[in-house]
């Protein structure tokens, strides 16, 4: 699998991205080239880290100087870690359009982003946010399944391309939000024994 490149929909969250990041806990899901990951680190998280089911995107990011780890979302961190940010750049294409891990989102083009927004609410620091990007092209049916589940998401910006809309939702911890336990996710792929080790102790020791 090769690693995302910065494009509309990357630099559409970067415009989401809080201006200032001082002392606050930021993880990326999905990190890519890790340019959000960098520019939270730039802005003053004081601590920023990343996942990537790409094994590949997932040591690019760590040659950046970005914590990183090949999983799938949030798998790979302790129930009880928490943070004041998560970004999530999911692929949100449904299945048949593009059948590649970096663009399909689902078989709607949705379920991906739904499973991660449900696991990252648990994982919200108090007052803490989730920040995702989502397309014309399934953001809907997302949005159906969240209200469902008692989880609002805010649209932050809209840009709008020939072939479709780009959004940036935001989306805050609700009572009674699903433990990350209930959702089975692929396990951490190790792609480097020693430093895999170093970060995953980093990772799994986060908590409030």
């Amino acid at each position: 699998m090769s690693v995302y490149p910065p494009s509309e929909d990357t630099f559409l969250l970067l415009e989401a991205l809080p201006r200032s990041l001082v002392g606050k806990r930021v993880i990326e899901v999905g990190t890519g080239s890790a340019f959000i990951a960098r520019e939270a680190k730039l802005r003053g998280a004081s601590e920023v880290l990343a996942t990537d089911l790409s094994e590949k995107a997932s040591l690019a990011a760590a040659k950046s100087g970005i914590d990183a780890l090949a999983c799938d979302l949030l798998s790979c961190l302790n129930p009880h870690a928490k943070f004041d940010l998560i970004l999530f750049n999911p692929p949100y294409l449904p299945a048949g359009e593009e059948d590649s891990p970096m663009w399909t989102g689902g078989r709607g083009g949705w379920e991906i982003t739904y499973k991660f927004v449900l696991t990252a609410i648990s994982h919200l620091r108090p007052h803490g946010s989730i920040l995702f990007v989502s397309s014309s092209v399934s953001a809907q049916a997302l949005l159906s399944a969240l209200s469902r589940r008692g989880v609002p998401a805010e649209k932050m910006l809209e840009k709008q391309f020939f072939f479709e809309a780009l959004y940036v939702y935001r989306a805050k911890s609700p009572l009674g939000a699903p433990s990350p336990a209930s959702h089975r996710i692929r396990p951490p792929i190790p792609y480097r024994k020693s430093r895999n080790a170093r970060v995953i102790r980093r990772m799994t020791n986060l908590a409030l």
